[in-house]
């Protein structure tokens, strides 16, 4: 495969000179720069995929290359030596931090090490997502499928982040079937277009709550039934009296 087509992953800079930088991808690709222009191969000795990569926080590297079936890559001589790292695990690894020294990967898996890269222990994430990217600063976050969001407690532990979001659903799916008021009149919605209107500004209006967001959405002269409407009812961004 040409070098060009080869999908790259990651890349990871030097802290102390951003002109030297490394990135990693398929087919154990990783590549370096000392100028940020001109960009050479570097020879890993693997045929991995290798998806995350990161230059660790301490005097001179090390930098720390990660990715499937558990491969686990260090260099401190800047790249031309690469040296494998058992990590314990055969998952494939996604992400690794420049700071704390953590990698995450599929099935939940967190790794820790403790000696810059060279032994990795595995922490309790207390979930079987996989983890695609983590920020381990003084603020330790992991984050995955199905919005999985994992905080570090400390003593190698983790826990899920209450969200306090969720997924808008499409309101044109949602009240597919239903009737829709629109200045006295009423509009079958057929799960794509609701009374002649775009999915989107249904969307915009069904969704939206306060008097303000509604004028923002350019009401049209929808009338909002108090049953999609908490109570409330609404028409062209006035809040209608009850």
């Amino acid at each position: 495969m040409l070098l060009g087509e080869t999908a790259l992953h990651d890349v990871t800079a030097h802290h102390g000179n951003t002109s030297r930088a490394w990135a990693c991808g398929d087919l154990g690709t990783i590549l370096y720069t000392a100028d940020g222009l001109h960009w050479t191969t570097q020879a890993p000795g693997t045929t991995a995929a290798l998806y995350g990569i990161a230059f660790l926080e301490t005097t001179g590297g090390p930098i720390i290359a990660v990715g499937e079936n558990g491969t686990i890559l260090r260099t401190t001589d800047s790249g031309p030596t690469w040296t494998p790292q058992p990590s314990g695990t055969t998952v494939t690894l996604r992400h690794v931090s420049d700071f704390g020294g953590v990698a995450v990967g599929d099935s939940g898996v967190i790794l820790r090490t403790a000696d810059w890269g060279i032994t990795w222990a595995a922490d309790a994430s207390g979930t079987t997502a996989d983890l695609f990217s983590v920020s381990a600063s003084s603020a330790p976050y992991a984050v995955g499928t199905g919005g999985t969001i994992l905080v570090y407690m400390g003593s190698g532990t983790w826990a899920p982040r209450l969200r306090g979001w969720r997924q808008r659903p499409d309101p044109a799916q949602q009240y597919s079937g239903k009737l829709l008021e629109r200045a006295g009149e009423r509009h079958d919605c057929d799960g794509t277009r609701c009374g002649g209107v775009d999915r989107r500004d249904v969307a915009d209006l069904l969704c939206r709550r306060s008097r303000l967001d509604l004028e923002d959405a350019g009401c049209r002269g929808y009338l909002v039934p108090p049953e999609q409407s908490h109570g409330r009812r609404f028409a062209c961004g006035v809040l209608l009296p009850e």
